[in-house]
This record gives structure tokens, C-alpha cells and sequence, in this order.
């Protein structure tokens, strides 16, 4: 049996959340609204918006997304 590529033992290392659970972050399309991120699935960010008590979830890239602010 063949040991695995430096890359396939790499590989997991490349889908860490950048952004972690109830961490506030915005769009980059529309700062204005104020997201907070309830999972992150396979490279995929779930997210409420904070001013609703909406139980609908959007879902994004993390390259759609800002983080880094604070209530």
C-alpha cells in the first residue's frame, strides 16, 4: 500500500473555519448587514441575521464575508 502525499495528509488543514461560531461578520456586498455565523460545513459559512429573529439561514463563502467586528 502506498503511503499518502504530503497533500493528502495536508488536506484537512485547508478547511479550517477562518470565522468561528456566534462570531459577528458582515457581507462584502452589503456591509450594512450584520451576520452571525451559526456553522461552517465543508468550506460552506450558515448564517442569521443579527437584527431579525429570523430562523432562516443564509449561506456563504468565506470569501463573501468580513469579519473581525464586534457587537
Amino acid at each position: 500500500m502506498q503511503e499518502p502525499t504530503q497533500a493528502a495528509r495536508d488536506h484537512g488543514k485547508f478547511m479550517e473555519n477562518k470565522y468561528k461560531r456566534g462570531e459577528i461578520v458582515i457581507e462584502r456586498i452589503r456591509p450594512s448587514l450584520k451576520l452571525i455565523v451559526s456553522r461552517y460545513v465543508n468550506g460552506i459559512y450558515y448564517c442569521f441575521i443579527q437584527e431579525r429573529n429570523s430562523k432562516k439561514e443564509l449561506v456563504y463563502l468565506e470569501s463573501e464575508l468580513i469579519g473581525g467586528l464586534t457587537t
